[in-house]
């Protein structure tokens, strides 16, 4: 194979790489009102699991990655259902609630959003019964 064809075959094979995908797939508003918790899910493609990004944000702000709280990896609400459920508890204390998690890859850390301390607790064994098959992006694109 000559150095263009090389090329060539280079570049048509990253092409058909899938690049990580990162989506909103949920805002939960404080009691106050004055926050929102925030879920992105990644996915790296077909041989990896979904990664989920918790935020606190003043309300209706854009999540930056500077902002993450917790992020949690190969995480599901049942056994058919990836994903996880934000509650908050009290104004100043939001629950990451899920069944399983493969890894938490950041631990939960406290942080002032909009003057307020906001403590982040994860629950674990939380099944959500009525979480649909799949990742939360997919669920949410079929309900469209």
């Amino acid at each position: 194979m000559n150095q263009k064809m090389r090329f060539v075959a280079v570049v048509a094979f990253l092409g058909g790489c899938v690049a990580p995908t990162s989506d909103e797939v949920a805002r939960v508003n404080s009691p106050s009102g004055k926050l929102d918790a925030i879920v992105h899910e990644s996915s790296g493609g077909a041989t990896t699991s979904f990664k989920y990004d918790v935020f606190v944000v003043e309300r209706g702000a854009k999540a930056k990655p500077a902002d993450v709280i917790t992020t949690l990896y190969g995480t599901t609400r049942n056994d058919d259902a990836y994903g996880l459920n934000l509650r908050w508890h009290t104004d100043d204390t939001l629950y990451v609630e899920y069944f399983k998690t493969k890894s938490i890859v950041t631990k939960p850390k406290s942080s002032i959003i909009g003057g307020i301390t906001v403590q982040v607790l994860l629950r674990d064994g939380v099944v959500d019964a009525s979480a649909p098959r799949g990742g939360m992006e997919y669920n949410l694109q079929q309900r469209k």
